[in-house]
């Protein structure tokens, strides 16, 4: 399964969910049909985020997090996601440009 995909869609659902248009059980039942098994799938970004989301997921379960706390954490680790995907996204576009423009050495006549 590609990445792109998959962090699109999380951060979708995790948009709905703070926006309210989803509540914690469906915005949980939709992260982990998403994401499991999240092992063999997900780059190293990625199930990083995905096992610190749902290690608040767990927190909120155990009374340690109640659902405001959760949605501060949730909404801070999608925006994390964001601005990586989007550095990310620049650095692969510059490192691609550089490469088409590249042309080797040139021949210079003295």
């Amino acid at each position: 399964m590609a990445v792109a995909p998959i962090v699109s869609k999380l951060t979708q659902i995790a948009s709905a969910y703070l926006d309210g248009k989803l509540s914690f059980d469906e915005f949980e039942s939709e992260f982990i049909r998403l994401t499991w098994p999240v092992h063999p799938i997900f780059d190293e970004l990625l199930q990083e985020l995905v096992f610190n989301i749902d290690a608040a997921i767990v927190r909120y379960h155990e009374d340690i997090l109640d659902e405001q706390e959760f949605r501060r954490e949730l909404a801070a680790l999608i925006r994390q996601l964001q601005v990586t995907v989007d550095n990310e996204a620049v650095t692969r576009t510059h490192t691609a440009t550089m490469a088409s423009t590249t042309h080797g050495p040139e021949k210079v006549s003295v």
